[in-house]
């Protein structure tokens, strides 16, 4: 790539790296949150405890799942590529999905209460802005 090229491309705006280090660190904080109720470090209401004994292999690959795509919706915004509001948008529809189910099916909203559907509520409300943000730096052509 000559001078030319790289003048050519646009800068990359300082909200982008703001939430590639946001998501980068929730990953980080699930991650460090699973191993420590698995490792038995977080004291659990009774409730609690139910919840997570009956979490399956399909409840944490799940959980996974949407990590990965927001750390490759992340990296694909750092890179400016247009990908990254469907791998955004892919994460936060099995969010939304997950949780939906882990309402219908489980004791989800007597285990974790208000604050936990406040919590799940406000990280949804995040990750669509992040899509909208994507997706609006996209038509601009700041992401190809």
């Amino acid at each position: 790539m000559d001078n030319n090229d790289a003048q050519k491309r646009p800068a990359r705006p300082a909200l982008v790296w703001i939430i590639g280090v946001f998501y980068a660190l929730s990953a980080l904080w699930t991650g460090l949150a699973y191993y420590l109720l698995l490792a038995g470090k977080v004291q659990l209401t009774p409730l609690q405890q139910r919840y997570y004994e009956g979490m399956t292999a399909a409840d944490y690959a799940v959980t996974a799942v949407i990590v990965l795509l927001n750390l490759l919706g992340a990296g694909a915004l750092l890179a400016l590529r247009r990908s990254a509001f469907w791998l955004f948008a892919a994460g936060l529809a099995v969010s939304v999905g997950s949780t939906a189910w882990e309402l219908a099916a489980k004791d989800w909203v007597r285990a974790f209460g208000g604050s936990g559907i406040a919590g799940m509520a406000g990280g949804w409300v995040i990750a669509a802005g992040v899509c909208f943000y994507a997706r609006r730096l996209a038509s601009r052509g700041v992401l190809n």
